[in-house]
């Protein structure tokens, strides 16, 4: 396949772009909302996982190499087809948005207080814009280069604050009972939800994906969740921890080797900004594989539009406070809502073309 990319490609993608999700933009609303048991609401709602990860290898299986809304207006029609495509690109420009958000945040925030946040967000998607320009390849070469030292800093920072870890903050567990982890859960299943995106991206994959491989998938995004969730929980105490913004970035700040290395929170910059710059070029690039244009000059002017678009809305003047509260009661919820609804049709659709084919055939 001339423009395609391997699973591992495809997984190092996937573990950069919804690592962000789950590692730095859900975990703040899980803590909130869960405390204590935000654990066990991400271990709770890996069955459901595992039976939405069932759904998606069906579409995938069923649908074959031929790309899914090609697929789909075959099957049943433009009107269909025009529907579920706007429903889509609306999910990815709002990951997008969201993204872009949260990031010029943390910057604003955290080490450049004094730049404007306009100059945060048009350099930042702008090299994402770039990144998208040069397709599914590009993207997946950043993402080979870019995870490995990603993944190595995790691991340098687990081990480092093991000195300052108290797991006796994990327990006991349901001590309010289940409500607050069914709260967990929603947030929590709005970050992997999203594994669904990769149906669009399915053609370009050059081997079988089957369920068992998927699920290993899903399994890599549930430790990327619980990992420095309990990390959290563990070094702050459950009630320090749901009150900081960005926790995964203050576990960074305690990081302390000997008398003379400390400081080094600096090195999360890369960890956050990797994830985001996949993120955020994966989405742009899904938006003109949803409506399909042709490499040429309109598919450079729509990304250059989507990046528009996305900027524009990112850097709508409301505070952090603001965009917080709205993650937490209308857009995680709503991002689950929608990628529940969109995989159940398009799962629904290739149940019933299978029905078809099997009457046409009898």
């Amino acid at each position: 396949m001339k423009n395609g990319i391997s699973f591992i490609q495809l997984i190092f993608i996937l573990m950069l772009s919804n690592g962000l999700m789950n590692h730095v933009i859900v975990i703040p609303i899980l803590l909130d909302a869960a405390r204590r048991d935000a654990w066990i609401s991400v271990i709770a709602v890996v069955p459901l996982y595992l039976l939405l990860i069932w759904m998606i290898s069906y579409v995938y299986r069923k649908t074959g190499n031929e790309p899914l809304l090609v697929w789909m207006k075959r099957k049943y029609g433009t009107g269909v087809t025009r529907f579920l495509s706007l429903l889509l690109a609306l999910y990815v420009v709002g990951l997008a948005v969201i993204t872009i958000k949260d990031t010029i945040t943390w910057v604003n925030l955290t080490f450049a207080p004094q730049a404007p946040m306009f100059i945060h967000a048009l350099f930042f998607s702008l090299v994402c814009l770039i990144n998208s320009l040069f397709g599914i390849r590009s993207i997946s070469m950043v993402s080979v280069f870019l995870l490995p030292i990603v993944v190595l800093l995790g691991f340098f920072v687990m081990s480092t604050n093991l000195q300052y870890k108290d797991y006796s903050y994990l327990f006991p567990v349901l001590e309010y009972g289940w409500e607050p982890v069914l709260r967990g859960m929603v947030y929590a299943g709005a970050g992997f939800s999203e594994l669904f995106l990769l149906l669009l991206i399915k053609h370009h994959v050059g081997v079988k994906v089957t369920f068992w491989r998927l699920a290993i998938l899903g399994l890599i995004m549930v430790w990327l969740t619980i990992g420095p969730l309990t990390g959290a929980i563990t070094e702050f105490g459950p009630a320090e921890a749901a009150k900081l913004r960005y926790p995964a970035f203050e576990e960074w700040r305690l990081v302390k080797i000997g008398l003379y290395i400390e400081h080094v929170d600096f090195l999360s910059i890369y960890q956050w900004f990797s994830g985001a710059f996949i993120r955020v070029s994966l989405a742009f690039y899904l938006l003109v594989e949803i409506f399909n244009f042709p490499d040429g000059r309109k598919r450079v002017w729509v990304l250059v539009f989507a990046c528009l678009v996305s900027m524009c809305l990112a850097l709508w003047p409301y505070d952090d406070i603001g965009f917080y509260l709205s993650l937490t009661r209308f857009l995680l919820p709503g991002l689950l809502i929608a990628a529940l609804l969109l995989t159940l049709t398009l799962t629904l659709l290739a149940l019933l073309s299978s029905k078809k084919e099997d009457l046409h055939e009898q």
